[in-house]
């Protein structure tokens, strides 16, 4: 009977587990899922982009205290950095206060996501960042963790900076980048904002950048149908081919590009006409073929000359100083 009662007590039964092996029923699955977390965080960060996160789960400090006393192992710098990308701000604030550390990744994805609180605490804690930091926040628009990174963080950027922030259209990050850094960016960025019709961004990386776009900036946008981008870019830029630019405007079926390409530049594009209607026919665009039908240049005189005088004059060339037995065909 006292055998019985002592196992009945709750204090004797918590003095007993206490030092065996094993995880209390309630914190089960949240042991699963750190589990889940220490695995997932495991792949590089191209792997885990592409990867599914682990479903979100509640992290109550008093439950992650209790678990860590059984689970020390489970305390790893990847659930810290996962606490960091979840914005979990009093929770990597205690992880950390418990001794815990983390990885430069914790402050790289906080900075990713825009997460301002958790840059400030893991600035503060002294947490290592790399320039995936400014890079990615760059990219995603976060102009405030940039200016931060930049005012505060001696890790700087990269070129990608930049590029991500033309590519997404973020204008104000792309103007503070150009007054505060040197990394440039990539003349293919301004080719995907001219084809994304992003005119704010093209106006100011022609007026204060230098390193331009290629040709494809003109036939991207000509390829979507963007007729203003691509008179600013024939006014304003030179990298453009006015020629592919034509077949892309075809090409999407763009009637009103089409036509402005003609009147503009139609003595220099009749030698497109005839495979131009054709590829309209062909993706069926109707409105633009019916527009080539009748551009096709006419039999020029140089055609009539060469029939009525320069091939007869050939062939007795061939013939009689050349010795060749030649038929020139139609």
């Amino acid at each position: 009977m006292a055998a019985l009662d002592a196992l009945l007590s709750r204090d004797v039964v918590a003095a007993i587990t206490a030092y065996q092996d094993g995880v209390p029923m309630p914190l089960l699955p949240m042991a699963a899922h750190l589990r889940c977390v220490q695995r997932y965080r495991a792949h590089s960060y191209p792997i885990r982009t592409a990867l599914p996160a682990p479903a979100r789960h509640a992290l109550p400090i008093v439950d992650i205290a209790r678990l860590l006393r059984f689970r020390p192992a489970l305390g790893s710098p990847s659930v810290v950095d996962h606490a960091a990308a979840s914005n979990d701000v009093a929770l990597v604030a205690f992880l950390l206060d418990l001794g815990l550390s983390c990885s430069s990744c914790a402050l790289d994805e906080a900075c990713e996501q825009g997460h301002v609180a958790m840059l400030q605490l893991l600035h503060d804690r002294g947490a290592p960042c790399t320039r995936h930091a400014m890079d990615y926040a760059s990219t995603n628009g976060h102009l405030d963790v940039v200016r931060f990174l930049h005012e505060r963080r001696g890790e700087g950027c990269s070129s990608f900076a930049m590029t991500g922030a033309i590519m997404h259209g973020h204008v104000a990050v792309v103007a503070f980048l150009h007054h505060r850094r040197t990394e440039g960016y990539n003349p293919r960025a301004f080719d995907l904002a001219a084809a994304r019709n992003d005119m704010a961004t093209v106006r100011f990386l022609h007026r204060h950048r230098r390193e331009g776009c290629t040709r494809d900036a003109l036939t991207g946008a000509s390829r979507a149908g963007h007729v203003d981008m691509a008179t600013f870019l024939l006014q304003h830029r030179s990298e453009g081919s006015v020629d592919e630019a034509f077949v892309a405007a075809i090409a999407g079926g763009h009637l009103a590009l089409v036509e402005y390409f003609w009147q503009s530049f139609g003595g220099l594009l009749l030698g497109h006409v005839a495979a131009g209607h054709a590829l309209a026919t062909t993706l069926g665009h109707t409105k633009v073929a019916g527009f080539l039908a009748d551009k096709a240049p006419p039999r020029f005189a140089w055609c009539e000359l060469w029939d009525r005088y320069l091939r007869p004059w050939t062939a007795r060339f061939v013939d009689d100083v050349l010795g060749l037995d030649i038929v020139l065909s139609d």
